[in-house]
């Protein structure tokens, strides 16, 4: 269990976590447009969210996407390779 929910109590993972699959079931990969089984898809935020306890922004679901998790690794990579490219460019 990740960091975000073992911060909340239990009652609030478990809604979280139900608003999520709900959310994903029988959706394409707002990336790639493949339509996995649900365990291969995942919730993202297009705008990235900074502060895990802003609840309301965590929350907002026009803030969603779904990924499958292919994309959203090289999403991830992609986003890590600029922040380092940024990093040394303002040296």
């Amino acid at each position: 269990m990740s960091l975000f929910y073992e911060s909340l109590d239990k009652q609030t993972a478990f809604n979280f976590k139900a608003r999520k699959k709900a959310f994903k079931k029988n959706k394409p990969c707002a990336t790639c447009g493949r339509k996995l089984s649900s365990d291969k898809m995942m919730v993202a935020h297009i705008n990235p969210v900074k502060k895990l306890s802003d609840f309301d922004a965590l929350y907002d679901i026009s803030n969603w996407e779904v990924r499958c998790l292919d994309c959203e690794r090289k999403k991830n990579i992609e986003e890590k390779n600029m922040e380092r490219k940024n990093a040394v460019g303002s040296d």
